[in-house]
């Protein structure tokens, strides 16, 4: 494997834990700033957007008290499975609204 070979599938590894990392919403949000546009199975998004989504879904949560893990998982459709940040959010959100 080649110097940059290797360099790339280090750095993918980083982006994987990246967001598995944040503490609370505050250090999410920081990340996915940082991170710049956000590569997705749909394109490239802008950081704010994601951030504006996730705000969105925080609401719905709050809204509908999370009365399932179907129903979050329904919410959670929007948010991005790159680098573990759908998986991030969710984590949160139990934290946040499940005790």
């Amino acid at each position: 494997m080649s110097k940059i070979e290797k360099s790339k599938e280090e750095e993918i590894e980083n982006l994987e834990l990246k967001y598995a990392n944040a503490g609370n919403w505050e250090e999410l949000y920081e990340l996915i700033k940082s991170t710049g546009m956000i590569e997705t199975s749909a394109g490239k998004k802008d950081p704010q957007k994601i951030i504006d989504r996730i705000e969105g879904i925080k609401r719905v949560a709050i809204k509908e008290v999370i009365l399932n893990d179907t129903t979050l998982e329904i919410i959670l459709r929007d948010v991005t499975h790159t680098d573990g940040l759908r998986d991030k959010v969710k984590e949160l959100i139990r934290a946040e609204f499940k005790g």
